[in-house]
This record gives C-alpha cells, sequence and structure tokens, in this order.
C-alpha cells in the first residue's frame, strides 16, 4: 500500500491497547478505535517469528465488517520471546511477577506483527526488536512488584505493548 494510497482514507485502529493509540498519535495519525477482544491462541507447530503476524491476521479477520468502502483496518500483536519461548499476556498478578522475575537480567527479542487491510489489498509484516532488561529488585508486598524505578499495580496490568 503507497502513502496516497493510505494518506487519503482513515484509519480504524482495531485494539484497545492504549500504546498502540499513544503511537499511532505521536505519529500524527488521526484514526478511530475500534476494540476487538479474539482468542489469541495460535498453532503449536508456527515459528516464534511468524506467531505475531499470525495472531494480527487473525484479529483482521475478525474485525474486517468493522471497517467500510473508504477505509484501512490496522491491527498488531506483539509477543516477548527468550530463547524458543514464547511469553504470552499474563493471566494475573502472580504470572507477571513470575514473567518479569525469569525476564530479569536477560535479552529477549519483542516480534511485532501488523495487518492492514481494507476491502481489496492487505498487508502483513512483522518486526523484531532486542529488548534487555536490567536486573530487577523485584520484592512482593502488598499487591505491588517494585523495584527503584517502576512500580506496577495489581490493578493495572500492563498489555505487552505497554
Amino acid at each position: 500500500m503507497d502513502n496516497l494510497y493510505v494518506n487519503r482514507r482513515k484509519l480504524v485502529l482495531a485494539s484497545g491497547s492504549p500504546r498502540r493509540k499513544q503511537l499511532l498519535e505521536e505519529a500524527g495519525f488521526w484514526f478511530d478505535v475500534k476494540p476487538i477482544d479474539i482468542d489469541e491462541s495460535f498453532p503449536s507447530e508456527l515459528s516464534v517469528e511468524s506467531v505475531a503476524s499470525y495472531i494480527a491476521e487473525k484479529k483482521a479477520n475478525a474485525a474486517q465488517n468493522f471497517i467500510q468502502e473508504d477505509e484501512i483496518l490496522l491491527t498488531a500483536d506483539s509477543v516477548v520471546v527468550l530463547g524458543d519461548k514464547i511469553f504470552n499476556k499474563p493471566i494475573d498478578f502472580n504470572d507477571a511477577y513470575r514473567m518479569l522475575a525469569h525476564l530479569s537480567g536477560k535479552a529477549h527479542i519483542v516480534y511485532t506483527g501488523v495487518c492492514l487491510r481494507d476491502k481489496y489489498k492487505e498487508l502483513i509484516f512483522t518486526g523484531k526488536s532486542l529488548s534487555v532488561f536490567v536486573n530487577l529488585l523485584i520484592r512482593k508486598c502488598d499487591g505491588t512488584l517494585t523495584n527503584t524505578n517502576h512500580m506496577i499495580r495489581q490493578d493495572r496490568m500492563p498489555s505487552k505493548s505497554g
């Protein structure tokens, strides 16, 4: 999809992620938000590099009816990978604690799959980022994960993208 094709059309972000919304706003895009909630499971035989784009396309398939003739649908998904293990979204506070403790002091890969689609065309791609966690000084205390720089409260669990 070339810039002229995209620039003259309305963008629809099919995501409830505050971070994705923030990134698009900071990049200067005008868009509507229409969150979609899907089962983010994937076939076990998929390579770790393919999972994010698979789920992004799955979201686009579920949101296809959201878009009008003059709109472009944007869906995305990110997966955190350490070695050959994918870290899914934490299911609860204890799971988030376990994940952060496991990633502490290690480099990991974040794959972000993106699907742009309108009624006639589709573009799917994956970005790869290396992320390095410093050694986190984590202590469990009154439902809070803490270190000297950051605090995560149990009632404000982050998504994978922010």
